[in-house]
């Protein structure tokens, strides 16, 4: 998982929201120019985007999503399960 940040505040407001919620674990990049946004045709905040193995997206989500919740974790199980027998 990665967190890109495009807030144009400056990253301390991604490291703050990341130590609230808990996810200490991840770290977050940050991209001032917000480039990215357009190169992954993002149209709203937040986007989530499911990236197979080898780069390729495999699904995207505009809006928050609960990520904790046993339909996310079985969602990203059957993509990683999809991803690996893709791959052998």
């Amino acid at each position: 998982m990665v967190a890109l940040n495009i807030d144009k505040g400056g990253p301390e407001k991604a490291e703050t929201f990341l130590e609230e919620t808990g996810a200490t674990d991840l770290k977050a990049y940050y991209d001032p120019s917000g480039k990215l946004f357009t190169t992954l045709k993002a149209v709203g905040m937040p986007t989530t985007l499911l990236i197979d193995p080898e780069g390729k997206e495999m699904g995207r989500l505009v809006g928050p999503a609960n990520w904790a919740s046993p339909e996310a974790k079985a969602l990203i199980q059957a993509a990683i399960d999809a991803a690996q027998s893709g791959s052998q």
